[in-house]
């Protein structure tokens, strides 16, 4: 019996190698050694005389056979865990290989830079760049930031632009110090232009744009070094990476970090590399009031989450959560992507936080501004949203606006 299990083992290890290496394992070379002398018994107990076997048999009685079954069994357990040592050494090696640090595109998320300097108006304020920096040239006195926030509205349709005009006006009137755009504008050059356009005709404060999971990279630079040239207060946060205002400081991290839902080939991935070297910009973003923006929200728990599917999953990138928990940096965030979770806030454990709440941490998900009816979490349908966040010293509240909702027709 001992001697079949060998062969068995024998030939299944070499029909199915646990290691590509090319290195000899002990395991192999103690079942090729086995092998030879457990053809030799099963010969023999098969009684075929030979004088082969009368020279080479390890032993011709019973009881000897006996005993080097008993042995032939004791090496091929022996084998057995030498195998799975060496399959739980080649699958960390594999796992090590599959966690080595991958680099995301400059033209997605621009490295760190002081130079070249240059400066710019907007409305009566002035602003300079200095590399992937723009700092705010002026002091309004207050402690106060407003920013009015829209994410995901996909085309430049009619019925989106509309949108886009009517959530400008509402910016207008809250007297926004910055609009924040968190990706997925269009899926080509010209709905990307078109759609920041229309903001940018309304309002002269900078509207910092990132790319989501939906447009391409060369479309989404082009479109916004395009729209640069007519409105030099849209800036593209794929290059520039950090915005110093007066109160606040807002940081990005642009793109999506699951490769499965990124649309285009020419996409923006993000990587947890890109997270941790978030802590390269905070250096260069001096407020504690520090506003984390980007397309998908973190890993929360909880019904009350940003981060929350329509079936029940939370699915924000748990990567990002663990940096936020850990390094305590960005006490606010403004994301999109989650389009059901859309109008809500919570803080960073999923805890729900409603409209008009001051709170010292604070992740807001905007929702679509797209016209499409689109069903939310709370059971009602949006056909359009946007959220302006308003930071007070060390504290921030949210506030929402819908367009407003005529029933489906039946």
């Amino acid at each position: 019996m001992g001697a079949a299990l060998i062969l068995f083992q024998y030939f299944r290890d070499i029909s199915s190698p646990g290691d590509t290496s090319g290195a000899v394992l002990p395991h192999q070379i103690l079942l090729s050694l086995h092998c030879i002398w457990a053809v030799l018994v099963l010969l023999k107990q098969s009684k075929q005389e030979s004088p082969l076997i009368s020279r080479y048999s390890p032993c011709a009685s019973k009881a000897c056979i006996w005993t080097l079954n008993v042995m032939m069994s004791a090496s091929l357990l022996l084998m057995g865990c030498s195998k799975n040592n060496n399959s739980k050494d080649s699958a960390a090696l594999a796992d090590s290989k599959s966690e080595a640090p991958q680099e995301s595109s400059p033209q997605c998320l621009a490295p760190l830079t002081l130079k070249p300097v240059k400066t710019f108006t907007a409305g009566e304020r002035s602003y300079e760049f200095k590399g992937s920096v723009l700092n705010a040239l002026y002091k309004d006195g207050d402690q106060t930031f407003v920013i009015g926030h829209l994410s995901d509205l996909k085309d430049a349709k009619k019925a989106n632009i509309a949108n886009l005009k009517l959530f400008s006006q509402w910016f207008l009137s809250k007297k926004v110090d910055a609009v924040v755009v968190t990706g997925d504008l269009g899926d080509d050059q010209e709905n990307i232009e078109s759609s920041l356009n229309a903001i940018a005709e309304v309002i002269q404060v900078p509207i910092l744009a990132i790319i989501g999971n939906g447009e391409c990279k060369t479309s989404f630079n082009d479109a916004l070094a395009s729209l640069n040239q007519k409105h030099p207060h849209v800036i593209n946060m794929n290059l520039t990476r950090v915005f110093n205002a007066d109160d606040a400081s807002i940081v990005s991290l642009p793109g999506y970090y699951n490769p499965t839902f990124i649309h285009c080939t020419d996409g923006c991935r993000y990587f947890p590399s890109d997270v941790e070297r978030l802590d390269t910009f905070v250096q260069h973003a001096p407020h504690k009031s520090r506003v984390l923006i980007s397309h998908g929200p973190p890993r929360m728990s909880g019904a009350g989450a940003i981060d929350r599917l329509l079936g029940g999953n939370n699915v924000g990138d748990k990567a990002l959560a663990a940096f936020l928990k850990k390094k305590n940096h960005f006490p606010f965030g403004l994301f999109g992507n989650i389009q059901e979770a859309g109008g809500r806030a919570s803080n960073l454990e999923g805890k729900a936080i409603q409209p008009e709440t001051l709170t010292k941490e604070l992740y807001v998900n905007a929702g679509s501004a797209n016209a499409v009816r689109m069903p939310l979490l709370d059971g009602t349908e949006s056909i359009g949203m946007a959220a302006i966040l308003t930071i007070e010293g060390d504290k921030a509240l949210y506030e929402t606006k819908r367009i407003p909702n005529e029933p489906a027709a039946e």
